[in-house]
């Protein structure tokens, strides 16, 4: 898979987690907003596909939902080579 590729994919992985811990309730956009030092507003644009993220904010919303990287490479990047 073609480094874009995984990169895009990698984003989208993060924004449906994202998406899955506030339609769970379990955080909203205000706090995670709020933990990865952006505004509301913007966390809602990258949940609905309207806006992506920097290197620097993803690192810290994966930091924040408490996941690793792996966790969101897609099944066939995550083979050891």
């Amino acid at each position: 898979m073609a480094t874009k590729n995984v990169l895009t994919a990698i984003l989208n992985s993060l924004r449906k987690q994202t998406k899955r811990r506030v339609v769970k309730g379990e955080l909203t956009t205000v706090e995670i907003a709020r933990r990865i030092g952006v505004r509301q507003a913007h966390v809602s644009n990258f949940i609905n596909g309207r806006r992506g993220l920097s290197f620097a904010v993803a690192d810290n919303l994966i930091f924040a939902l408490g996941i690793s990287l792996y966790d969101l490479l897609p099944r066939e990047s995550r083979k050891i080579r």
